[in-house]
């Protein structure tokens, strides 16, 4: 008795984060009507939380289906806790990705239409799952048109989440070669398997993550949150798990008596300590075993 291998186009949008949600939708299903006319099985999703995003593989995994063509529809390839919860689809961490069963074919790919995803996300996702990964450089933004940025319209039927310059990562002269001199948009990157040991920490993607967090207050929401619960005296002691690249507690260092981040990887504490070397007062230290937190 011989069973059919579907060959699946899977297309996941995110249904509720920050604003732009309702556009999402649009966009997975401008995705999902070009993909119609293959001859895969398309199938379009829209999750909230991420323990729906890993029920979803796992439902896919009984099956004998497998993922040619992964598609991701969000504000970012991943990100910490953030914005009220941590339990959004973009917010799966290291750990959790690596435990993940996601029956990707041979010569299967992912696409991360999202925010900056290529900056360092795409490579970590390319070096768990070994599989070809796309992402952009740049701030995604809604256009109605696939060359050049065009506002989008309630009426328009087709909307395209791109990579482009704009204000807030060129500043005014960013914003002027998108809104009026449509410069080309940005040609999403692509990471491709390599024969090599692969390391799904955040090893290899170390330098890359220190770029885009350089600055911890682009992250505005959890910077306010912060600002708004910490004490007003420098008499606090901060445990930062999950540091990073030490952003943080440099933001930090000044409000605080002392500071200790704790990380998995080596290299990401490499760089935090030399962004935090003039804080004699923040300590970093390797953690080896997974942590679970409970707030009461």
């Amino acid at each position: 008795m011989f069973s059919y291998i579907w060959v699946m186009i899977l297309i996941v949008y995110t249904t509720h984060y920050r604003a732009g949600s309702d556009k999402f939708k649009r966009i997975a299903e401008t995705i999902y009507n070009k993909k119609m006319n293959t001859n895969s099985k398309v199938i379009l999703n829209g999750i909230r939380t991420k323990k729906k995003l890993i029920a979803l593989f796992e439902t896919i995994q009984k099956t004998t289906d497998q993922i040619e063509e992964y598609h991701f529809v969000g504000h970012a390839g991943m990100y910490g806790p953030m914005y009220g919860t941590k339990e959004y689809p973009e917010q799966l961490s290291p750990f959790e990705r690596k435990n993940m069963k996601i029956p990707f074919s041979d010569t299967a790919k992912a696409y991360f239409h999202c925010c900056r995803s290529a900056r360092w996300f795409a490579p970590f996702f390319q070096k768990t799952f070994k599989i070809e990964v796309f992402g952009y450089h740049n701030y995604t933004a809604f256009t109605s048109n696939e060359k050049v940025y065009k506002s989008v319209k309630e009426s328009d039927t087709e909307i395209y989440a791109i990579g482009c310059i704009g204000r807030k990562s060129h500043g005014l002269m960013g914003s002027i070669k998108k809104h009026i001199l449509k410069v080309p948009l940005e040609k999403m990157k692509s990471f491709e398997p390599k024969n090599e040991n692969i390391d799904s920490s955040y090893n290899n993607v170390a330098n890359l993550y220190d770029a885009v967090f350089e600055d911890i207050k682009v992250r505005k929401d959890e910077w306010k949150w912060i600002q708004k619960h910490l004490s007003p005296r420098t008499e606090s002691t901060v445990a930062d798990i999950g540091c990073g690249n030490g952003a943080l507690l440099k933001e930090l260092a000044p409000r605080i008596k002392k500071g200790i981040g704790l990380d998995t990887s080596t290299r990401i504490l490499a760089n935090a300590r030399i962004q935090n070397r003039e804080n004699k007062h923040i300590t970093f230290e390797q953690i080896t075993v997974s942590v679970r937190l409970t707030t009461y």
